[in-house]
């Protein structure tokens, strides 16, 4: 099951979450993505890659307000970076990335792709509630710079 990390960039709290990712990427090694966001909430840099070392330099050496992390453990047929979550919105309004299983998703590349109808030209205060019970979302939203969190409502995540 995919991994997901969301923490600030103070350097205990960074220090630990690196020690969890590299040790959570031998179970979740399908790839891993992050956004970092800067002192405003503005993504600064998006990451995508298929080696945590790779990930875990960027984490090391960049000074971020709030880091966005997603570990992969593949439930699709796509591998590669084609695979690796932080997907857009069409419209670029939402980056997204989720674990667990959205059953509704199934026939597309990566069944996280399904948020898109959920998201896509819609403002955070607006969102319908989520109706994907085994699966937690993490979603940040250009125009507001908010994070948005959606927890599971069933399954063990």
């Amino acid at each position: 099951m995919c991994t997901l990390h969301v923490f600030n960039g103070d350097k205990k709290t960074k220090s630990l979450h690196l020690l969890q990712i590299i040790k959570d990427f031998e179970w979740n090694s399908d790839g891993c993505s992050a956004v970092l966001l800067d002192k405003s909430n503005s993504v600064f840099m998006r990451v995508q890659c298929l080696h945590v070392a790779e990930l875990a330099e960027v984490i090391r050496r960049t000074e971020a307000s709030t880091y966005i992390v997603h570990m992969r453990a593949a439930t699709t047929w796509t591998q590669g970076v084609g695979g690796c979550h932080m997907f857009d919105t069409t419209s670029g309004d939402w980056i997204y990335c989720h674990n667990g299983i959205i059953h509704a998703g199934r026939g597309l590349r990566v069944d996280s792709l399904i948020l898109d109808d959920s998201l896509d030209n819609v403002f955070p205060d607006e969102l319908d509630t989520l109706e994907y019970g085994f699966a937690n979302v993490i979603a940040y939203h250009h125009d507001t710079r908010m994070i948005m969190i959606h927890r599971s409502t069933g399954g063990s995540l």
